[in-house]
């Protein structure tokens, strides 16, 4: 995975409302076989201590806040912000949960529901099955970069609802959100 899609797996990981224990999401971070294939011990441990130390500084933001600065890939020729890495990432996290995922999706409020169609819009946007116009799609991948913070704030209150309530009032920088 790339740093971008990395950081949209954990951020799917933990957002999911089950617990997913690390032997079974890290291997995925590796590819389709599962198999890292490090060199030697010593980068294996370096590699595997830097993606848990990723995945624990994602977990930190999220608990204390409910927000995320996803880390976005940037095209060095046309400096455009790639946010379909980070989207591939999280719904291949949703993915390890499809049946979790439907649940929330069945019993959430109505702005979450959106949200969560609207993550997977997006994803169909990047494997090239949407339904949307080619200036709809121009204008959602224009917006979609400042859009997933929110989306992910808005599935964590549902899907993580013990955090919400440890989230400090009026966060400075952040923008308000109404009960």
């Amino acid at each position: 995975m790339t740093l971008s899609e990395l950081d949209g797996y954990v951020t799917g990981v933990l957002a999911c409302p089950d617990v997913i224990p690390p032997s079974e999401w890290l291997p995925h971070v590796w590819g389709e076989t599962g198999e890292a294939g490090f060199p030697d011990q010593r980068t294996a441990e370096e590699t595997i201590g830097a993606v848990m130390a990723h995945y624990n500084s994602v977990a930190d933001a999220i608990t204390h806040s409910l927000w995320i600065e996803p880390i976005y890939e940037v095209d060095p020729n046309s400096d455009e912000t790639l946010w379909e890495p980070w989207v591939d990432g999280f719904t291949r996290a949703m993915g390890l949960r499809p049946d979790t995922w439907s649940h929330l999706l069945d019993a959430a409020d109505e702005e979450t529901q959106a949200t969560m169609i609207f993550i997977m819009a997006l994803q169909d946007i990047y494997i090239g099955k949407s339904n949307f116009t080619d200036e709809e799609i121009d204008e959602i991948d224009r917006e979609a970069p400042d859009l997933i913070p929110n989306c992910v704030a808005t599935i964590l209150h549902q899907s993580r609802p013990e955090l919400a309530g440890q989230v400090p009032a009026n966060l400075p920088g952040q923008p308000f959100k109404a009960g």
